[in-house]
C-alpha cells in the first residue's frame, strides 16, 4: 500500500513467481561428479532436494513477519507454506511494488525472526539445528552468506533488530542460566569486526526492568541515535545508551606489559602488545569467565601488579571479578578472587545495578550503578578485606549517592597519571573528581566541576602536569575529553574537531583525525593553549611565513604528526615505549615507532646516562647520532670512558 493506504498490489504468498530466480548447477553433489563410464550420463536431470524438516514447529508461533531493506527498495517476507509436507517455513523477497523478486533457499529450521540490514546487503534470520541456534544471513538474490552460532544457552530467538548504522544486531532470546530450568529474556548485542561476530553485551531483562515493568514486549533501536536501545515491557520500558570503550592499561611501568582486552562473551582475549602483536579474534592468551563480561577496568596504580591486573563486571551487574597475568605481565591471566556488590542497608534504595567499574587504588574497586528508584551510587569494594571466594554478603566498604539533583553519570575513569583520583563524565559535559582512600575506600567528590565541556564526552582522560620543574607542588590537572561529534578538548580548550580516537601518555598526547594522521601533543604548560595545524596545510609552508605567524608551521620532516591508514584508530601507546599499536576498519592491527616517541625514548636514555641503549636505538631506527652528543655535550664528555 501507499502512504495513502491505496493497494498497489495483493498477491498470494504460495503462488508468486520470482523474477531473479538463482541457478543452481548442483557443483560439489554427488550426481555432479565423474565415476567412470558407469556413471550418470551427461545432462541427467538433479534429483530435487527432499523438503526441510521442522525442527522449530515447537517453537515457531506461525506468524508472518516483514522487514524492509533501509531504503525501502525491497522487503523481505517470512511465512510458513509452501508445497511440501509438512509445511516448511520461507522467506521470500519483494521489490516496493509488490513484484516477488527471490527466495531464499530452503533452510531447515529457519525461525520466524526476521532483519533485513539497513546498510541493503543481507537478511539475518534465526535457524534452529537440534539443540544449537545460529543467526544465518541471505543475500537480497535468496543465496545464503554466512552466520554465527548463539551460546549454548540460547532455547529460543524472539527478536532480531540492526541499529541504524549497521554496527549492532540485537538478538532477543530465551536463554536458561546456571544450569536451571527457568527461561529468562535477555537481549544479546553481537558487533563484527574482521570476520568474526562478538557477543559485547548481555542485557537482562530482570536487570533492566525492575519486577514492576512486567515482560519484555518490543526491543527497537532509535531511528537518529544508533547508540540507544530501547527496551518496552509491558507497564514499563527502558533505554540504554552504548559507548565504545577502550578497555588497555595506561601505566607507566618497566614490568608493564602494555595488555588489552577484547570482550566476547564470557571469553576474554588477552594481549600483552609489549610481547605480541596479535589482532582479534585471535589472542596470545584467552581465559574464561562464568559469565559475559559487562564491563572491564584495568588497574590504574603501579602498586597494583604493575598496572597489568584488571577487573571484570560480569552480566549479572552485581558481581567483579579480578585477574593478574603471571611472568611481570606477559602471561595469562589467573583470577585472584571475586566480589559482590550490593547497598544493603539503605531505606528505599531497591535493587542495586553496577554498569560501569574503575580500579582507582590497589586495594579498592569502585562501582557506578542506580537502583530501581533511579539514584545513582558509587560503591567501592575493599579488596583487602573481601575474601578470594564469592561470598554472600557484600564486600562494599564504602556507598556514596550522589544528588537526586546531580547530572547522569556516563563515564566513570580513574586516571592512571593522577593518583587515588576518579572522574565522573556527565551527560551535561561536567567532569567532577573524586579522592578515594585507600584504606577504608572512603570516596570525597569535589564540590566544583574539575572540568566544563560543552557536550557530553564519552571518553574522558586526565594527567597532572607540574608547572614549576623546581616545585613538584605547582601542579595543574589537565582533563582531557572527547565527543561523540568527534570534538577533542583539553579543560575547556578544542584542541580537534575532527578526533576520531586519543591516548593520554605521560608524556604525550596522542590522537588521531578523521583526515588520516596522528599529532603527538607534548604534556606541558603549553597543552592548555595548544594550537594544532590543520592536516591540509602544505608540508613545507615556508613561503607562507606572513599569513601563518601566529601559527607553528608545519616543516617537511614534521615529528609532531604522521600519515595513518584511512580510518586508523589508537588501540594504545606502551607509555615506556615508543611504539604506537593502531587498528584498521577491517580490524587488522598494525605497530609503528613514530618519530616523536623514538627520539623521546632516545632522550629518556642519555638522561639516565643508559648510552648502550641509546646507541642501540639509533642503529635500529636510523636517526643520526649526532644527537648523543647534542643532547647534553657536558655530560656525555664527563661519562666518556662509560660511553
Amino acid at each position: 500500500m501507499t502512504q495513502d493506504f491505496d493497494v498497489v498490489a495483493e498477491l498470494p504468498l504460495a503462488h508468486a513467481t520470482a523474477d531473479a530466480k538463482p541457478v543452481a548447477l548442483g557443483w560439489g553433489r554427488r550426481e555432479t561428479q565423474y565415476a567412470g563410464t558407469s556413471s550418470a550420463p551427461v545432462g541427467a536431470e538433479l534429483a530435487p532436494p527432499p523438503p526441510a524438516a521442522r525442527d522449530d514447529e515447537k517453537d515457531d508461533d506461525g506468524t508472518t513477519r516483514v522487514s524492509w531493506r533501509g531504503d525501502g527498495a525491497f522487503f523481505a517476507v517470512s511465512y510458513v507454506g509452501g508445497s511440501g509436507e509438512p509445511a516448511s517455513r520461507r522467506v521470500c523477497v519483494f521489490a516496493r511494488d509488490g513484484r516477488l523478486h527471490s527466495e531464499v533457499d530452503d533452510v531447515a529450521g529457519v525461525g520466524a525472526a526476521l532483519a533485513w540490514r539497513p546498510s541493503g546487503r543481507l537478511v539475518a534470520a534465526p535457524q534452529r539445528r537440534g539443540p544449537r541456534h545460529d543467526v544465518v544471513f541471505f543475500e537480497r538474490n535468496g543465496l545464503r552468506h554466512g552466520q554465527f552460532a548463539l551460546r549454548p544457552c540460547t532455547r529460543r530467538v524472539l527478536h532480531l533488530a540492526w541499529n541504524a548504522d549497521s554496527s549492532v544486531l540485537a538478538v532477543t532470546a530465551s536463554t536458561h542460566h546456571d544450569g536451571s530450568d527457568a527461561e529468562e529474556v535477555c537481549v544479546e548485542l553481537w558487533a563484527d569486526r574482521n570476520y568474526h561476530w562478538y557477543l559485547k553485551q548481555e542485557l537482562r531483562r530482570a536487570l533492566l526492568l525492575s519486577a514492576s515493568g512486567g515482560a519484555l514486549s518490543r526491543v527497537v533501536w532509535d531511528p537518529e541515535d544508533p547508540m540507544r536501545l530501547n527496551l518496552i515491557g509491558t507497564r514499563a520500558c527502558a533505554a540504554v545508551r552504548l559507548h565504545l570503550a577502550p578497555d588497555v592499561a595506561h601505566v607507566a611501568s618497566e614490568s608493564c606489559g602494555a595488555g588489552a582486552v577484547v570482550v566476547d562473551a564470557a571469553r576474554l582475549l588477552h594481549t600483552p602488545f609489549r610481547r605480541a602483536n596479535v589482532p582479534p579474534p585471535m589472542a596470545l592468551h584467552s581465559v574464561d569467565g562464568p559469565m559475559p563480561a559487562a564491563h572491564v577496568a584495568f588497574a590504574a596504580s603501579r602498586s597494583c601488579h604493575d598496572g597489568n591486573a584488571f577487573a571484570v563486571l560480569l552480566a549479572d551487574l552485581a558481581t567483579v571479578v579480578r585477574y593478574a597475568p603471571t611472568d611481570s605481565g606477559s602471561g595469562c591471566p589467573v583470577e585472584l578472587g571475586r566480589d559482590l556488590i550490593t547497598i544493603n542497608g539503605g531505606p528505599g534504595d531497591g535493587v542495586f545495578v553496577a554498569r560501569q567499574i574503575a580500579w582507582p587504588c590497589p586495594n579498592v574497586i569502585v562501582a557506578l550503578g542506580s537502583n530501581s528508584l533511579g539514584q545513582q551510587f558509587l560503591v567501592s569494594i575493599n579488596i583487602a578485606a573481601s575474601s578470594s571466594s564469592l561470598s554472600a554478603a557484600a564486600s562494599s566498604a564504602c556507598i556514596r549517592r550522589l544528588a537526586d539533583d546531580s547530572p547522569h553519570i556516563i563515564r566513570l575513569v580513574a586516571p592512571a597519571h593522577v593518583p587515588a583520583t576518579l572522574l565522573l563524565a556527565a551527560a551535561d559535559g561536567t567532569v567532577q573528581s573524586a579522592a578515594v582512600s585507600d584504606d577504608d575506600g572512603s570516596i570525597s567528590i569535589s564540590a566544583s566541576p574539575t572540568a566544563q565541556f560543552p557536550a557530553a564526552c564519552v571518553e574522558v582522560d586526565a594527567v597532572e602536569i607540574v608547572v614549576d620543574k623546581y616545585s613538584t607542588s605547582t601542579s595543574l590537572v589537565a582533563v582531557i575529553g572527547r565527543t561523540e561529534r568527534n570534538q577533542l578538548y583539553v579543560n575547556g580548550h578544542l584542541l580537534s574537531s575532527v578526533c576520531s580516537s586519543f591516548y593520554l601518555r605521560r608524556d604525550f598526547l596522542l590522537f588521531t583525525t578523521t583526515t588520516h594522521f596522528v599529532h603527538f601533543v607534548p604534556i606541558d604548560s603549553d597543552l592548555f593553549t595548544a594550537v594544532i595545524a590543520p592536516d591540509d596545510e602544505p608540508s613545507d609552508s615556508a613561503n607562507n611565513e606572513d599569513s601563518n605567524k601566529d601559527r607553528k608551521a608545519v616543516r617537511r620532516y614534521d615529528e609532531t604528526r604522521r600519515r595513518v591508514e584511512r580510518g586508523s584508530t589508537i588501540v594504545l601507546a606502551p607509555p615506556l615505549g615508543d611504539s604506537v599499536v593502531f587498528q584498521m576498519p577491517r580490524g587488522n592491527i598494525e605497530t609503528v615507532r613514530p618519530r616523536a616517541l623514538v627520539l623521546a625514548a632516545l632522550r629518556h636514555a642519555l638522561d639516565e646516562r643508559r648510552y648502550r641503549d641509546a646507541l642501540m636505538n639509533c642503529r635500529v631506527n636510523r636517526i643520526d647520532m649526532n644527537i648523543l652528543y647534542d643532547h647534553i655535550p657536558a655530560t656525555l664528555i664527563a661519562d666518556l670512558p662509560e660511553f
